[in-house]
């Protein structure tokens, strides 16, 4: 397992295919059915691999066209303590695994706290 700190910028980059980053979305990850959303500032531990999950293309620049965009494939790991209906991990690059939740009325759910 490894031990993990998330200090994310507010507004990640998105990849391109050639891992240039490009845009200004924010990173959200579909994995089960349910769109996770980034979480900054949050000590955690990386869990077992529980399957495939993806980001998903981002559409944020006027006037280009984005249709052509795909989904980048991802795996989702468990976070240690949290339920993963509520967070996940994601590997973005091969030096940073990303936390992601799932938002609960509007903040992070109970389980996943700042630090």
């Amino acid at each position: 397992m490894v031990l993990v700190t998330a200090a994310l910028m507010t507004a990640c980059t998105a990849q391109d295919g050639g891992g240039e980053a490009e845009g200004s979305c924010a990173i959200t990850a579909l994995y089960g059915g349910r769109t996770y959303t980034q979480v900054a500032d949050v000590d955690f531990t990386v869990g077992q691999a529980l399957g495939p999950a993806e980001f998903p293309p981002c559409d944020d620049t006027p006037g280009h066209d984005d249709d052509a965009a795909r989904s980048e494939p991802v795996t989702a790991y468990a976070v240690d303590g949290v339920n993963p209906r509520m967070a996940i991990a994601v590997r973005y690059a091969s030096d940073q695994v990303l936390l992601r939740a799932v938002p609960s009325a509007g903040s992070l759910p109970p389980e996943v706290k700042a630090r």
